[in-house]
This record gives structure tokens, sequence and C-alpha cells, in this order.
């Protein structure tokens, strides 16, 4: 029986990016724009890459101009990377204007109703999850670290897109300068995020309409930013994307309506683990 199957896994194996590419297009949501995405993978990507459809446009995504894109990535799958996934959240179309380069180092999913307009560099590390109605507007540098994840309208632009002087010196400054995002980041919806803005590593921006205006380096891993502009609101926070433990954190305080707080079984050597397992699988 593991002969039979192995044969036909081989005769099979030319036209699986086609059978799967008809599978994903599920009735929730907008389903897949084939026209769309046949372009792009066969327009931007080498035929070696292309034929795997390693890139979903779906519905209500216009593309403006398509500029490079590049996927830096050995473990190719169909539908890794996702433009204008939309649920019941997102609103309006999609608007892709790529009169840069863009750098896909592992699974993407941006979201519907989004505005991408480059002209420079965006490097994607890969894992990163982009909520709905998402705005980059990118001049010279913009690179999201691994696993971070960014919430429905959050902003960011790396320019202020225009020049001012100063009436008294006489000097004109750079209006431009790269947003570096690190790894595991958390950022709540509605953040904007401004030129030469920095984060750390498992940085959360823990609330909605924060600023994110400078270099935040300094305040190390696991930090809390908040406010307008951001500062440092709490240390020492890591989120849980395990989402077998979040249900199981939700059913136990469901249950226990009189605690606030759990100690979950959990050792510094396995909290990574712990808060990651299951999360955007490969």
């Amino acid at each position: 029986m593991s002969r039979i199957r192995q044969v036909v896994k081989t005769i099979l194996l030319p036209v699986m990016p086609i059978v799967y590419l008809v599978r994903d297009q599920r009735p929730m949501g907008r389903p897949i724009n084939l026209i769309k995405t046949l372009y792009v993978n066969f327009r931007a990507l080498p035929f070696n890459q292309a034929k795997h459809f390693p890139i979903y446009v779906y519905k209500n995504v216009k593309i403006y101009k398509l500029g490079k894109i590049c996927i830096e990535s050995e473990n190719l799958k169909s539908g890794m990377i996702t433009i204008g996934k939309a649920d019941y959240t997102a609103q309006g179309f999609g608007k892709f204007f790529n009169g840069g380069k863009i750098v896909f180092r592992g699974p993407v999913e941006l979201g519907g109703g989004f505005i991408l307009d480059n002209l420079g560099l965006m490097i994607f590390h890969g894992y990163n999850k982009l909520g709905p109605g998402i705005t980059f507007i990118i001049r010279e540098r913009l690179e999201i670290g691994r696993y971070t994840t960014m919430g429905f309208c959050c902003f960011c632009m790396d320019s202020d897109d225009h020049y001012t002087i100063n009436v008294d010196t006489l000097m004109v400054g750079r209006n431009k300068k790269p947003i570096i995002i690190g790894s595991r980041n958390w950022i709540a919806n509605r953040t904007f995020i401004k030129k030469g803005a920095v984060t750390p590593n498992f940085t959360i921006v823990a609330s909605g309409n924060s600023l994110l205006s400078k270099d935040y380096s300094d305040m190390g891993p696991y930090c809390v930013l908040g406010g307008i502009p951001a500062k440092k609101i709490g240390s020492n926070i890591r989120r849980i994307y395990n989402l077998k433990e979040q249900a199981r954190i939700e059913n136990y305080f469901i249950s226990n309506p009189d605690r606030n707080v759990l100690s979950p079984d959990v050792t510094p050597e396995n909290i990574d683990d712990y808060c990651t397992s299951n999360y955007f699988q490969d």
C-alpha cells in the first residue's frame, strides 16, 4: 500500500500546486483571484519558484505596480504569502504599489483593505501576520522581524514625504530614516510607526493609537510600550501565542471567576516553547 501511495504521489507531484490553489478557494472571506495570482507569481518570481504558487492574491486587491519581489526561503509552499486575505473586519480594496523591492524570508499574511506604497526596500523575515487595513508608505527601508504581528489599521511611514527648512539656521534636515521592527513583536491596532523607529525583540505595544517615533533598543526585550509618544509602561512581559494554551487559560478563568492570575506549569527553560507552540506552523 505504501508503494502505491508513493507512485500516486510521484505522478501527481507536478500538478499539486494547482490542486492546492483550487483547494484554497474557500468560501470564507473573499476568495483567491486566480488571474492576479497567476500574474504575480509568474511575473515576479523565477519559474522554479512560481510553479509552486507561493503567493496568493485575493479578490478586492488592486495592483498598480508590481516592482521587484524576492522570496528568500528554501521551504516553498503554495500560499505561504497571502496578499489581501480578507475577513469580515476588512474594509475596501487592498492597494499594492511597489516601485522598489520586497523580500519575503518566510510566510506572511497581509490582511484585506491594506495600502502598500513602496519605493524603497521592505524585508519581512517571515511568520508575520499583518492585520486588515494596515498601511505601509516606505521610501527607504522597512524591516519586520520573524514572528512579529501587527493589529488592524497600523500605519508605517519611514519618511515625512516633504522637506522643511529651519528659518534661523537655514538648514534642511533629512526626511527619511529606516524603520526596524524586532522579532516576536506584538503591535496593537492603530499604532503609528514613524521614521527612525526601532524596537527590540519581544516588544509589546499594548495600547492602541500609540506612536512609535524613536529607537527603543536600549529598553531591551520583553518591554511594554504605549502612549503618544510611546514610552515604557511595563517590562518582563511576553505574549502567549500558543493557541492550545490560550484556550486552556480562557477556560480556567471562565471556570474561576474569582481568580485574577494563573500559575502555569512552565519554567524559564521551556518558556519559548510554551509561548509559541502550534502557532503559525510550517
